[in-house]
């Protein structure tokens, strides 16, 4: 039992260790949500090496900007825009090709690298 609980902590100090290189995040990113076939949103992500972040979202009838900086903060994604407004995600997964977050309403987003 105790090497299951040792292999799970040192898993998860390796996933918390590997989210928090910002390195790991630089890129853009895409999420489609067509949960609805009339109302459908893009989102893109857009995170380069300098710290500028850029989060559009556009749906059938309106499109968002938001152009902040951003960082990572443990499993925290976070986006500072504004007067002072901030977006926070929770990393739930980061791979090559997709990042998985959980925003502060409880709803996950599968976001998928673009080359």
């Amino acid at each position: 039992m105790r090497k299951i609980i040792s292999l799970v902590l040192v898993s998860l100090c390796f996933f918390i260790t590997s989210c928090g290189k910002k390195s790991n995040f630089v890129g853009r990113w895409i999420n489609n949500d067509n949960e609805n076939a009339f109302f459908a949103t893009v989102r893109t992500l857009k995170l380069e090496a300098n710290g500028t972040g850029e989060l559009n979202v556009k749906t059938n009838s309106k499109a968002e900007e938001i152009i902040g900086k951003w960082s990572v903060s443990n499993d925290v994604l976070i986006l500072d825009y504004g007067n002072g407004q901030t977006i926070y995600w929770r990393i739930v997964r980061l791979t090559d090709e997709k990042l998985v977050v959980r925003n502060s309403e409880g709803k996950e987003r599968i976001y998928d690298r673009v080359q």
